[in-house]
């Protein structure tokens, strides 16, 4: 399932690359795609519903945020997905999940399955 804003995404994204000016840094995190929670929050019906998600809220995968911004002009992008806490967890695996996370992030394997994007881009 593809959602679709009333906004625009690459719009606001030229927009916001017009407001920082030349040199100025974008950073920002949103949910990653390709982690299951994510996908099952953000790409299903019931899961919005389940999340209580507003209708705008959006997750992407990393190649998709990197090519929206590079379309609307934004250069020296990283896209880097990080952190396998999620939500609703219960707290008696926080310890042991952030014991390997470091070691799930740096992993080829595993890392793109974290639940967050962190992106950072200039202008």
């Amino acid at each position: 399932m593809v959602y679709r804003s009333r906004f625009l995404l690459p719009e606001v994204l030229v927009r916001l690359r017009t407001l920082v000016g030349p040199g100025g840094t974008l950073a920002f995190i949103e949910p990653n795609l390709l982690n299951p929670f994510c996908a099952f929050i953000f790409g299903t019906p019931p899961g919005r519903r389940w999340a209580r998600l507003d209708p705008d809220e959006m997750a992407f995968s990393a190649g998709h945020i990197r090519r929206l911004l590079a379309e609307a002009g934004w250069h020296d992008i990283s896209v880097s997905t990080r952190d396998f806490l999620i939500p609703g967890l219960p707290a008696s695996w926080s310890g042991p999940i952030k014991r390997v996370e470091p070691t799930l992030e740096a992993t080829r394997l595993t890392s793109w399955l974290a639940q967050s994007n962190f992106i950072v881009a200039r202008a």
